[in-house]
């Protein structure tokens, strides 16, 4: 974003070309803004803060061009008058998406209509820094407080490993106390599963609180649980209830969740669409290998084995979809599944950080992956452990190091780059 001082420069230099005296007055009849069709006339004038057929004075027409620029949202704005039309000629600055972190709030519809209420160029989207991002954290804060909790808000970016980094969200988040999943009740769980279940809220990997993960991860796992065992057509809801227990030490955030488990059903067959990666064979020696008591487990196995195949060759953004048909004459789920495989992502390049000249050649020597090779994140996540157990040399120095890989994928030019620290530990 420009600075103040470059705002002013471009603003006032405008400003005085278009009107000489400070006295100058500007009645705009039509106002024309160029540039950002994704706002409205009325948002931009509310934005600025003019009021058709009010009469301004050059200095109270930067101050509106300001507001403008103030709201973070335009890289660069200029204006001009000729008597009749205000013109403005708006670059937008880049914008994010909105993410609610640990925020006790519901994203979504209804969430978006009350900022943007608030907020004329809302949509969704802040930018970095300015007045829109600052009001918009502001707000969410009073709706904190009217729910009973008192906190102090933080912006701060947010990136992926899909982006290579790049930041693709401004996170808003409660600095402290720590907000976690609190109690969890349960409508509709037979009695003699409600411990297990119970036990497993507990879990430490749906803490802490998120307020776009927690409530899919809560579902996801006991969803899990219940297939596990054979309850095939399992339907559950987990909603947050906002009776939150605020305290200097933690804000604990309720859950409600409503389940019809139906009955438990045998695993008949998994069949998996023509051209998969897998084979039947191999469907069916994997479930013979699983065969766990939860049966459950066993089908999930076949699931791992299909994303371990596909991101072995290279197929990062596969994803299937398995379809649950019940037969309930025979009590048996039988499963077929949708592949949908992606794109092929090739190594770009790897590098090996932290490391002295003599074990960066012996480790470039034993990599095998060569640039331009569909990506394999298996080879890639087990190299160093299995070069370990085949070197006694390598495995003697590498025995005290932690390795920390990053993969920076690249999901438009489908290439990944890989950087392996190795860290003392």
């Amino acid at each position: 974003m420009p600075s103040i001082m470059k705002f002013y420069a471009a603003v006032i230099v405008l400003a005085f070309c278009v009107a000489p005296s400070q006295g100058q007055k500007f009645q705009p009849k039509t106002f024309i803004f160029n540039g950002a069709p994704q706002y409205s006339e009325q948002d931009l004038l509310a934005a600025a803060g003019i009021k058709r057929g009010a009469i301004m004075t050059s200095p109270e027409m930067n101050e509106h061009a300001k507001a403008l620029m103030d709201s973070g949202v335009f890289e660069t704005l200029s204006y001009k008058f000729d008597g009749v039309e205000m013109t403005f000629t708006l670059i937008p600055a880049a914008l994010y998406d909105l993410k609610l972190e640990n925020l006790p709030l519901t994203p979504g519809p209804e969430l978006d209509a009350a900022l943007r209420a608030k907020f004329p160029l809302f949509r969704g989207k802040v930018p970095s820094q300015g007045t829109l991002l600052d009001g918009v954290r502001e707000a969410l804060q009073q709706m904190l407080a009217a729910k009973g909790i008192t906190a102090e808000l933080v912006a701060t970016p947010v990136s992926n490993q899909k982006s290579g980094g790049k930041v693709t969200g401004m996170g808003i988040s409660i600095l402290s106390p720590p907000v976690t999943l609190s109690d969890v009740q349960f409508e509709g769980a037979s009695p003699e599963l409600l411990p297990q279940l119970l036990a497993l809220t507990k879990d430490p990997a749906l803490q802490p609180y998120s307020s776009e993960d927690t409530t899919a991860n809560l579902e996801h796992n006991l969803t899990l649980f219940y297939q596990d065992r054979g309850y095939a057509a399992v339907s559950l809801h987990a909603e947050r209830q906002d009776t939150f227990e605020v305290t200097p030490d933690a804000i604990r955030v309720p859950y409600h969740v409503r389940v019809q488990e139906g009955k438990t059903y045998k695993l008949g067959a998994i069949l998996l669409p023509a051209g998969s990666l897998v084979t039947q064979d191999e469907v069916s020696e994997q479930l013979r290998k699983a065969n766990a008591k939860l049966p459950g487990t066993n089908v999930r196995s076949v699931w791992a084995l299909l994303g371990q195949r596909y991101h072995s060759k290279g197929y990062l953004d596969f994803a299937f979809t398995p379809h649950a048909n019940l037969d309930e004459t025979a009590g048996t789920v039988n499963y077929t599944v949708d592949i949908v495989p992606g794109p092929v992502y090739h190594l770009a390049f790897v590098k090996f950080d932290n490391v002295d000249d003599a074990l960066r050649i012996q480790l470039m020597r034993a990599w095998q992956m060569m640039p331009g090779e569909p990506f394999d994140e298996g080879y890639a996540v087990l190299f160093l452990l299995k070069l370990q157990q085949g070197d006694s040399d390598l495995s003697k120095r590498l025995a005290n190091v932690i390795e920390r890989s990053n993969m920076m994928i690249d999901s438009n030019t489908h290439e990944v780059n890989l950087v392996i620290r190795l860290e003392k530990r």
